[in-house]
Formats: C-alpha cells, structure tokens, sequence
C-alpha cells in the first residue's frame, strides 16, 4: 500500500515538473494519451470492410463482403481485422515506436489495438484463445532490438487477459515484399516461418489470434497461419493494429 502510494506521489510530482505532452503533436494538453486533435485523426476501419482482408470500402448499400482483391483465393487464417487504417497521425506514431525505438508509445499502441476486440466476430469468442506475435528474423531483431509484435502482444495481455506465446521463429532472412507481385510474396516467404518446437504445443487445439502492426498484403501473415495450423491450431485470426 506504501509503495502503491508513493509511486502515485512520484508519478503526480513528475507531470507537474514536466507536465505531459501528446506523443501525436507535441501540445502541451494534459492528456494520458493523444490530445483531443489528435484523435480526430485516427481514421477508423469502419464498416463496410471486406470481411476476409479488412479494407475499407464505400460501396453503397455494402452489407458483407468479400473484395475482388481476396475473391477466388485461399488463405490459411480465417479473416483479418483492424481497428484503424495506417495513415495520419497513427501511421507516424507506428513509424517511431517500430523504427526509431520509441518504446514508450508501446502503452498508448497497446490500447489502441485492443480496440480490435470490439470486433462482432471476437467479443465472446475468445475464452480459448491465444495470442501469438509475427517473428523477426535474428538480423532484423540486432538491427531493431525488440519486435513490435512481440510487445502488442504484451499490451493486449494485459488489457485483455489473451495470453501470448512466441510460438513462432524466422528462419530465413528476405528482403522487402513491396516490390514483388502477390505470387512472388508467397513464393519468397515459403519456408521462412518454422514453429519452436517447446513452445508451440500451447497453440494445439485452440484459436490463435497471429499479432502485427500493419497488415498490408496478407503474405506473411498467410505463411504464419499456415505454420500455425500445422502446428495444430483449430483456426488463426490475424490481429493488427492498422490497415495499409
């Protein structure tokens, strides 16, 4: 209880020295989060949406769909989804935290993902569910040293009670995907996935909600569900914090 109250008392005696500033724009509003411009700008992945893929559309009358982008193909996990779209402030925010280490927008990320089980196919559907981060690769974790899935994962753990599992590893390093056509994607991530062998008996049987930042193609989260169920999932559903 001491502790418990002097940690508030020193937290309150920091604000008032350096009172806090919006990790969005800077302004000196006193705001736990984003100042109030700043969530203006959060664009939301509203209805309606494809429901395998995410993307937003505006066809008129839409009610569920599946776009033409995912019609007439195959993927490993069942549906993809994402509170927000990858642009404006958010997109910035994604930027430092994943390039320049600015881990201590992990919080304000982790609270935003969570806004995903909101999602009418999640709310009540995840007591067994287990949440487990896309990998990177030895080389891209020196060059970064930490995985920002890895830390969604521990954001939506304790916002959600989802446990996690690094159930995954990278075992092959590949180069950019945006420059490759959707056929060349799948084809250069064969393989590059492998499960651990002593964690992945905790994804056995149960859904795995598979955790990223971004979804863009699909490609790799494709290739990791696929591991994923062969690894003895019931089923994968891919959970990102934006839509590129």
């Amino acid at each position: 209880m001491a502790i418990s109250w002097w940690r508030g008392l020193r937290s309150a005696a920091v604000d008032l020295v350096y009172p806090p500033h919006c990790p969005g724009c800077g302004c000196s509003a006193h705001v736990p989060d984003l100042c109030p411009t700043c969530l203006t700008q959060l664009w939301a992945c509203e209805k309606p949406c494809c429901q395998k893929c995410g993307e937003a559309y505006l066809p008129e009358g839409a009610g569920t769909f599946v776009c033409q982008t995912c019609q007439g193909r195959d993927f490993f996990f069942d549906y993809a989804v994402s509170p927000y779209q990858s642009r404006g402030v958010l997109r910035e925010l994604i930027h430092r935290f994943k390039y320049q280490r600015h881990l201590f927008l992990g919080p304000l990320l982790g609270s935003l993902l969570v806004d995903v089980l909101q999602d009418e196919r999640i709310v009540d559907l995840r007591q067994d569910w287990v949440a487990v981060p896309v990998p990177l690769h030895a080389r891209r974790y020196r060059e970064r040293e930490f995985n920002q899935a890895l830390e969604l994962c521990r954001e939506l753990q304790e916002r959600s009670g989802i446990p996690y599992v690094n159930a995954l590893k990278r075992t092959r390093y590949t180069s950019s995907q945006t420059r490759y056509r959707r056929e060349q994607r799948m084809e250069n991530l064969r393989g590059a996935f492998v499960p651990r062998r002593w964690k992945v008996g905790h994804v056995a049987g149960r859904t795995v909600a598979l955790v990223d930042d971004v979804f863009t193609t699909g490609s790799t989260a494709n290739e990791c569900a696929r591991v994923l169920l062969a690894s003895g999932a019931k089923k994968v559903v891919v959970i990102t914090l934006a839509r590129g």
